[in-house]
């Protein structure tokens, strides 16, 4: 997963705007009790538990029961069981 910190307090950077890619990974976790807030990149798939007040631009989305993303979402498969404020870009949600 790339990280691209909006506080400008990180070193890493991710292009965002490059195109979401399948990968054989494991999906990367935003737990419950996390509070992200920034931009996160992935090739695979993001599960949301907690909170990201951020852009997601990932393949594959899951926003569980507890998760809410405040942002931009650019996937292509988007599964929404918690709240997204903001505009999604997805084939199939």
């Amino acid at each position: 997963m790339l990280f691209n910190s909006k506080s400008g307090g990180s070193n890493m950077h991710a292009d965002i705007n490059r195109p979401a890619m399948a990968i054989n990974a494991p999906p990367s976790i935003l737990s419950e009790d996390i509070l992200l807030t920034g931009d996160i990149a992935s090739e695979g798939e993001v599960q949301i538990d907690g909170k990201i007040e951020g852009d997601v631009r990932c393949r594959s989305l899951v926003v569980g029961k507890t998760g809410m993303a405040v942002g931009i979402i650019n996937a292509d498969e988007v599964k929404v069981y918690g709240a997204i404020t903001g505009q999604i870009f997805a084939k199939s949600v």
